[in-house]
């Protein structure tokens, strides 16, 4: 099917959440991405900007084994590791405006979004993930933030001294009760210095501690809805409810684990499969427990587990996108895709295939007025939000 002609709805953005793993460069840069992004534009953008997130992936102590199975060890004290690879991913990212300067400027408020945008080039906003990197060190939030900064997550997978994830080593674990007193610290100089929280991958605690706390609205970057798919990363309709009280924005993934539709047989195989690997046989994540696991084991669970979960589509993304709305209303969702994180449906494999999304919701009843807030208007009212609560 060919892209659609443009018309007033195209006034949306691709925006991208770029999710690194261990490795330094957050996304790969060759000569088909640009082309494989801007496929995927549609039309006269109204905003166009992609959220490059960077951070440190898994909460490893010194020495373990990597879940593809590699021995890894680190040859300095884990946290100066840590921050080196933080230091060396945000080098990356901000390198663009060198690599890619026809294309691109970083952009550090609403305002840069705008003139960059009008200047013709794609915006880059810079994300941080993950404070078990920082330590025990709230200053280098500022660090952080003064480097560029402007989204700032807590967790990945895995408790750290700011925060309780809602994917901790071992299930249920909650150590802090959700934000720590360094968490809290974190987020009062977050709104001091004009930077947007996102609260996605907290626990449920963590969530509602953070928006009792913070100044201003609030995203979840990549969080899909509880109701629908049991997944303890994804929202329950009390933290929907909490986040656009606060006059926040849920991003809902492509992420075929958290929207996939679990039929009785998939779960009764899943649930076999962790028993044949000494797993519990009750899961909420497809991954719960797979941490327990050493070497070649860890490697074969996850790939049978992914493996086995149904291939989700537009439409399974769609419910998700519709029951958002329906719960707290079109001002308070947006899309996070996650592309470089393992996310990708049928008919949104990636960004090239952006404007199947925006065909889907047009024929879904969505206005233009709609989709423009579901692409770019709805997260720069909270950008321009975080940025008024600054002190």
């Amino acid at each position: 099917m060919s892209k659609p002609s443009p018309g007033p709805y195209e006034l949306a953005t691709t925006c991208l959440r770029l999710q690194p793993d261990t490795s330094i460069e957050p996304l790969h840069v060759d000569d088909t991405f640009w082309p494989r992004l801007m496929s995927g534009a549609l039309g006269t953008f109204h905003h166009e900007y992609l959220v490059t997130t960077f951070g440190y992936d898994k909460n490893w102590p010194n020495w373990e084994m990597h879940p593809n199975g590699d021995e890894i060890v680190l040859l300095l004290d884990g946290r100066t590791t840590m921050v080196l690879e933080v230091d060396a991913k945000l080098a990356w990212v901000r390198s663009l405006e060198t690599t890619e300067a026809a294309r691109v400027a970083v952009a550090r408020s609403a305002a840069d979004i705008d003139r960059i945008h009008a200047a013709g080039k794609i915006a880059v906003l810079i994300g941080f993930q993950n404070a078990y990197a920082l330590g025990t060190d709230v200053d280098l939030v500022d660090r952080y933030v003064a480097a560029g900064v402007r989204v700032f997550a807590f967790n990945h997978a895995g408790n750290n001294a700011f925060a309780d994830s809602s994917r901790p080593s071992v299930p249920g674990d909650e150590p802090h009760g959700g934000l720590s007193a360094l968490g809290r610290e974190a987020v009062r100089r977050l709104n001091d210095r004009g930077v947007v929280i996102d609260v996605s991958q907290l626990t449920p605690r963590g969530v509602m501690q953070t928006l009792e706390l913070s100044r201003a609205p609030v995203i979840a970057s990549h969080s899909a809805v509880r109701a629908l798919v049991d997944e303890t990363r994804s929202l329950s309709d009390a933290e929907l409810d909490a986040i656009a009280a606060k006059g926040g924005v849920v991003h809902v993934p492509p992420f075929n684990t958290y929207i996939a539709p679990r039929p009785p047989e998939f779960v009764a195989a899943l649930g076999e499969l962790r028993v044949q690997h000494g797993l519990p046989r009750e899961f909420h994540g497809v991954l719960d427990d797979a941490n327990r696991l050493t070497g070649a084991a860890r490697g074969e669970y996850t790939t049978a587990a992914l493996a086995a979960v149904p291939r989700a589509d537009l439409d399974d993304y769609l419910d998700h996108i519709d029951y958002v709305v329906k719960r707290i209303g079109i001002d308070h969702v947006g899309i996070g895709t996650d592309f470089d994180h393992g996310a990708g449906i049928i008919g949104y494999r990636d960004a090239s295939e952006a404007h199947n999304l925006t065909r889907a919701l047009l024929a879904r009843g969505y206005s233009a007025a709609d989709i423009a807030k579901i692409w770019s208007g709805n997260f720069m009212r909270v950008l321009r939000a975080a940025e008024a609560a600054a002190r």
